[in-house]
């Protein structure tokens, strides 16, 4: 049997919970992988209409792309070896918030007419403006080197240029100036 337990904290927790009543519908399933395992056959049947979802060469997490019926649920997964878990139960009521996730290629859609822009947690913004400013002050210290020390001046020069532009972004995406 392919027991689905967490064998350290940086693994999922199995979801649905087992003979609950899901809070979304579809849930989102998820179980820890385990081994590294990457290989899964997803099983997923409405107890009451013999209804039955086949996902094969698949990994945590499963998105059902459709609103599932009202009613009683069961899932399993097996491994690349055949091995399966034990049946988990869930419901779907009324009470299920209806709800399907974009996929990633329409969050992209949705995306490429805006502006990017990259994200850091407020903890790390402090240590991502001192790093910026020492890549920034180490390029223009190499800026300031007599041409007789500089070897491939031309590759140097447009090396630093590259690295001088990634930081004007960098420093714009985190506030330090303005292009």
């Amino acid at each position: 049997m392919l027991t689905l337990e967490r064998n350290h904290d940086f693994q999922v927790f199995v979801s649905p919970k087992n003979h609950q009543v899901s809070s979304v519908n579809p849930p989102r399933f998820t179980w820890p992988e385990q081994n590294g395992e990457k290989n899964y056959t997803f099983v997923l049947e409405h107890t009451t209409f013999n209804h039955r979802w086949l996902y094969e060469n698949t990994s945590s997490p499963v998105q059902i792309p459709q609103i599932l019926p009202n009613g009683d649920y069961r899932w399993y997964v097996s491994d690349s070896n055949g091995l399966r878990s034990q049946w988990h139960h869930f419901s779907i009521n009324q009470t299920s918030q209806a709800y399907l996730p974009p996929s990633a290629k329409e969050l992209f859609e949705l995306c490429s007419n805006r502006e990017q822009f990259m994200m850091y947690f407020d903890e790390d913004i402090q240590e991502v403006k001192q790093e910026s400013w020492l890549v920034y002050e180490n390029s223009n210290a190499l800026l300031r080197l007599p041409i007789s020390m500089q070897f491939n001046t031309q590759i140097i020069i447009e090396e630093v240029k590259k690295k001088a532009n990634a930081l004007l972004l960098l420093m714009c995406a985190v506030g330090l100036t303005e292009i």
